[in-house]
């Protein structure tokens, strides 16, 4: 494990701030949007999904950051050259100006020195949407979904060979079924809030630290999986 992880973040806010419409998760399919035309036009980087690699390998992840910003985790290249850069487009039908901050890749969380089994709780921010390997269940926390996710972490962080040294496992929840109401296709969107613990081993507990910083789950570039993850003890 290195000290920075193979992704980028930066900084988009916009000009002048939204006044007649909302930064949430309503609107998250113009958010998207933005930053997937952003990204395409100035270094070519799109929003795809590639279930021939692994599943939901996106470009990047979309994070509100305030009222009138996102952070941006993104996957690729010469993503440094749009420091300083600013985008003029139009969202939900307003012309702004989206003025990009580059702030470098992200950090990687420090190893454990614990071994065996190390209590971990994970608390939801927004949304989760963990899948057991199908859309059925994604409300409900699992240790098999948990699994699931942690190992696309690992392959998105090309680090496929420490997926077979994944154990995590549930030993308390404390989840409910979550609705979130969004614009056009998505309709209400169907995940679980809440706090779950999970007895984890090194592996899984690096990456459950890593998701906390760049989600984890399905819908990620939309705002969803953002969590807080936290070491149990006594």
């Amino acid at each position: 494990f290195g000290e920075r992880l193979p992704c980028h973040l930066l900084r988009m806010t916009m000009f002048p701030k939204p006044t007649t419409w909302r930064f949430a998760h309503e609107n998250m399919r113009h958010l998207h949007g933005m930053v997937s035309a952003i990204l395409g036009d100035m270094v070519g980087i799109e929003h795809k999904m590639d279930f021939n690699a692994f599943r939901r390998q996106s470009a990047f992840n979309v994070h509100i950051s305030g009222d009138d910003a996102v952070d941006v985790y993104v996957w690729g290249s010469r993503l440094p050259t749009l420091d300083g850069l600013a985008y003029k487009t139009r969202t939900l039908g307003h012309p702004c100006e989206v003025r990009i901050e580059y702030r470098g890749l992200v950090a990687a969380p420090s190893k454990s020195r614990r071994r065996g089994r190390i209590p971990v709780r994970v608390t939801s921010i927004t949304q989760m949407q963990l899948s057991n390997g199908t859309e059925r269940g994604a409300h409900i926390p699992t240790g098999e979904a948990f699994r699931n996710e942690l190992a696309a972490v690992a392959h998105k962080l090309g680090m496929p060979h420490i997926v077979p040294h994944i154990r995590c496992d549930i030993v308390a929840k404390s989840a409910i079924k979550s609705m979130v109401p969004m614009d056009g296709k998505y309709g209400q969107v169907v995940g679980w809030m809440g706090t779950v613990d999970l007895e984890a081993n090194a592996v899984a507990y690096w990456l459950l630290r890593v998701a906390s910083t760049i989600g984890l789950g399905s819908r990620v570039a939309f705002n969803f999986g953002r969590m807080r993850v936290e070491e149990i003890h006594g």
